[in-house]
């Protein structure tokens, strides 16, 4: 994600709206750099005109915004690709080897200290996952 995107976000999250995962792709589709600002303030123009206040930024705000600013017809970016349709694994032998058989090193007796190593690492990696995000 883009800086300018990322600044995008945190303002609508500032201004107390919540995102649905369309509406932040349609913004991503929208939003150029150049007109990623308007497209947001127009939204949360929208958002806090409209009566009852939502809690939620949908799609069809993006998409009715960024038509009260002329952006639905954007540049359009022509896809290239290899040309033909034969993928890269099909030429190839597949090679698959077992490097470490874990089945007689895992499993957990029950004990105490069992519960509290798994909780701990399962605690970590989301607490990671949690810091990566922008409005936690």
């Amino acid at each position: 994600m883009s800086e300018e995107m990322r600044r995008a976000v945190g303002t609508i999250l500032e201004a107390g709206f919540q995102m649905e995962s369309e509406a932040f792709k349609t913004l991503v589709e929208k939003g150029r750099e150049d007109s990623l600002k308007p497209l947001v303030d127009e939204v949360l123009k929208m958002a806090s005109l409209a009566q009852p206040r939502p809690l939620f930024i949908s799609a069809d705000l993006v998409l009715r915004a960024a038509e009260q600013l002329d952006l639905a017809a954007g540049p359009v970016v022509p896809v290239e690709g290899l040309g033909h349709g034969r993928r890269f694994a099909e030429d190839r032998e597949s090679r698959l080897e077992v490097v470490f058989d874990p089945t007689g090193k895992l499993g957990t007796t029950g004990a105490l200290d069992d519960f509290l190593r798994y909780f701990r690492s399962r605690f970590e990696k989301m607490s990671a996952l949690f810091r990566q995000r922008i409005d936690t």
